[in-house]
């Protein structure tokens, strides 16, 4: 730049006699930034850049303006997105198998606020001595199955399989079909644990024989429940009685929520100490179970070998029955936990008729299990509104930039040149 304020150029002649200008590099910086700033699309942007102080200041404060003024509807927007609005779809899928829930019966079964075979509620349970059970190790804890005068290594039933009659064999309820389970609450057989059995006929009779009678009517808890769950520890229970037939009608009902963040639920197992599937009941009752290890130094009979080994470790003390079963009582009275459903559940609606069968004797029943809906099953799956998705949040928020600013993606590039020039 000469004295008068022109700036000096080259002019480079081709061949061809066009001219191009080359501007001079000790002056290309410092130009480049005047007039980039001078050129805005924006002109807010100008005028806080090349304005006097109270043009900046005036033009600064309606830009803070200006975005405040969108930030409030996008504020709102943003919320609108986070508060969705979910619906329900209820279908009937058709199956070309008839899936059948899995079965439990048990005899007996015990109460699950037991402490060393006795009730905590039990005026009675005022002894001053340890529980034998305390003085197990770890080892001896994670190996033991069950303990205590119930236990038996006769099989509590016996089962007369399908149309035919005929008499289950011992390998048979080793098999998919038949588990044997005996725990803290009583001798228990379940029937389609794996939930594998199918049946084209879409129903299938169980005779069940009571093995050891004791008193002339036995009184028999089944539990209806979903596969690959224990159901020794589900509460959903119906008793029945021998010398009876029972008719037992379900529907299979499959339902799925939407993943977190839409939903509180789950997709895998946690905050549950239980075999099998991940279940609410499950984790209510993992949580009261360490707990009660925690703040007493033991707990209920009925979890006591699924306490993990360092909290067994750490917590585990040598207190009296009577102290315990105080400590025990007083955390079962605590608010329960909360904890989250499963993103994806089976539930069975079971109906039951019963009537008295003459043919059958005083230690037998018998129950016919059928679907009320042959090859069928209800499906519940939550949706979201397509309305409110991420892609047209997006664009309404970019809209209300570009309502403001102008041409929101060339002031950004130019800021970005902006930018770049100043680094030199």
């Amino acid at each position: 730049m000469n004295k008068k304020g022109f700036v000096k150029s080259k002019y480079i002649f081709e061949k061809n006699g066009t001219v191009t200008h080359s501007c001079e590099k000790k002056d290309s910086p410092s130009k480049k930034i005047n007039d980039h700033s001078r050129h805005f699309s924006a002109l807010i942007i100008n005028r806080i850049l090349l304005g006097c102080y109270q043009e900046k200041l005036f033009w600064s404060f309606v830009l803070i303006l200006c975005c405040a003024l969108v930030a409030l509807p996008i504020y709102f927007r943003v919320q609108e997105y986070l508060s969705y609005e979910s619906s329900q779809i209820i279908s009937t899928i058709v199956t070309p198998k008839n899936l059948f829930p899995a079965v439990t019966i048990c005899k007996e079964r015990k109460s699950m606020f037991l402490y060393c075979d006795l009730d905590i509620y039990d005026v009675n349970s005022n002894y001053n001595v340890p529980c034998p059970r305390d003085k197990q190790t770890v080892e001896e804890r994670s190996n033991v199955v069950g303990t205590g005068s119930y236990r038996t290594n006769i099989q509590p039933f016996e089962f007369y399989c399908d149309e035919l009659r005929r008499k289950c064999s011992p390998s048979d309820l080793q098999s998919q079909f038949f588990k044997t389970v005996r725990n803290e609450r009583g001798e228990c057989v379940t029937w389609n644990g794996n939930g594998t059995y199918t049946n084209a006929n879409n129903i299938i009779e169980l005779i069940v024989k009571v093995v050891k009678v004791e008193r002339y009517f036995e009184v028999i808890e089944v539990i209806v429940h979903e596969p690959q769950v224990d159901g020794t520890l589900q509460d959903l229970t119906f008793r029945v009685t021998t010398a009876k037939k029972y008719e037992i009608s379900f529907t299979k009902v499959v339902s799925e929520l939407l993943p977190a963040p839409y939903s509180n639920c789950i997709n895998k197992k946690q905050n549950d100490i239980f075999p099998g599937k991940y279940t609410l009941e499950n984790c209510v009752n993992s949580h009261n179970c360490i707990s009660t290890f925690k703040q007493c130094g033991d707990t209920f009979d009925y979890c006591r070998k699924y306490i993990p080994e360092s909290i067994a470790i750490h917590y585990g003390r040598n207190n009296t029955i009577s102290r315990n079963i105080n400590c025990l009582k007083k955390q079962n009275e605590t608010l329960p936990p909360i904890c989250l459903l499963p993103c994806k559940q089976t539930d069975f609606e079971v109906s039951i008729f019963s009537e008295v069968d003459t043919r059958l004797n005083n230690n037998q029943f018998v129950f016919v299990m059928k679907n009320k809906n042959r090859n069928t099953y209800i499906e519940k799956k939550d949706k979201l509104d397509k309305t409110n998705n991420w892609t047209r949040l997006a664009s309404e928020i970019a809209g209300l930039f570009s309502l403001v600013t102008g041409s929101l993606l060339i002031c950004i590039i130019e800021l970005f040149v902006y930018a770049v020039l100043s680094c030199f």
